[in-house]
């Protein structure tokens, strides 16, 4: 049985999930097109990253 703190806790951490991917994300679009660093991989898992926080957001945003 889910107690009332556990909603807060899993909004708490989507929306620090989606700063930490939207912080690595821009970080990997920098050093690629600024920098001209090829780091493709970093960008590619970053980009994942980030498009796995916003469906964990949004899911927790329209689950209740």
């Amino acid at each position: 049985m889910k107690t009332k703190s556990t909603p807060i806790n899993q909004s708490k951490n989507s929306i620090v999930l989606l700063f930490i991917s939207s912080l690595g994300l821009s970080y990997g679009l920098v050093r690629y097109f600024v920098y001209d660093k090829l780091g493709t991989a970093f960008l590619l898992i970053m980009s994942l990253f980030f498009v796995r926080a916003i469906t964990s957001f949004f899911r927790n945003k329209y689950s209740k």
